[in-house]
């Protein structure tokens, strides 16, 4: 890796990146919800029951990691703890801001 990308990627303030990230989740979930919906679709259908049982249980297994993730792409992130508080979020919190 070069340095001038190892120092572009250190100056990106944080909640810029922040914001990336939701938009690339913003984009991911779309797809994945899309995936786990032709999956459901799919044990519905004629050929489906004629799949052996080992292929069953792979498709059941690939639907329930994929309806896995798109929970996991749509509930809220944990709090990190440790990392400082912008002090915008900080003056929104405490009421602060009109002052």
């Amino acid at each position: 890796m070069t340095s001038s990308l190892t120092e572009e990627r250190s100056s990106t303030p944080l909640h810029v990146k922040i914001d990336q990230m939701l938009t690339e989740a913003r984009v991911v979930l779309p797809g994945a919800q899309a995936l786990f919906g032709f999956q459901l679709a799919i044990v519905m259908t004629q050929s489906f029951v004629q799949l052996s049982s080992a292929s069953k249980i792979v498709h059941e297994a690939s639907l329930f990691m994929v309806g896995l993730s798109v929970v996991l792409l749509i509930a809220p992130a944990p709090p990190i703890t440790g990392l400082s508080t912008p002090a915008r979020t900080r003056r929104t919190c405490t009421g602060s801001a009109a002052r």
